[in-house]
């Protein structure tokens, strides 16, 4: 189950990210599990970036996965915090249109949830991979 909360300016299709975040969950049979999404500024962003990750710069996502106690518990996956503002630009720097912008970093922040690191290049192309095969997948429903 998705939560999703919008904290910026923007208007962003939240029944649409919802939808997309349940089908993520359902192919990896978590469709019972919560996650909780958050749409923040840019300014929260970076502090967020810097706080946990000691990077003073903006990034599209951050995924913070629960414990493994609230995983059990209550059935908490965790969290991802999407920066509209940095997806946005990254769709017009690289020529996608912002709602696949929007919902491939979404699935990859998900991704990060389930499991899914992207620190050696062979891991990200996996992961980029499987957020494209998804991303299809979801478009054919």
């Amino acid at each position: 189950m998705i939560e999703i909360n919008n904290n910026n300016q923007e208007k962003v299709n939240l029944k649409h990210l919802k939808k997309l975040g349940d089908f993520v969950l359902e192919k990896y049979d978590c469709a019972s599990a919560l996650v909780s999404v958050a749409l923040v500024s840019e300014a929260k962003m970076k502090d967020l970036n810097y706080s946990y990750r000691h990077l003073n710069k903006n990034t599209d996502v951050l995924s913070f996965p629960a414990s493994t106690e609230e995983k059990e518990k209550e059935n908490f996956l965790g969290e991802v915090i999407l920066n509209y503002s940095q997806i946005k630009r990254q769709a017009k720097d690289l020529g996608h249109e912002l709602n696949y912008e929007l919902d491939f970093i979404f699935i990859h922040g998900l991704l990060h949830l389930l499991g899914y690191r992207d620190e050696k290049k062979r891991d990200r192309d996996k992961m980029i991979a499987l957020g494209e095969k998804l991303l299809y997948d979801f478009k054919q429903i």
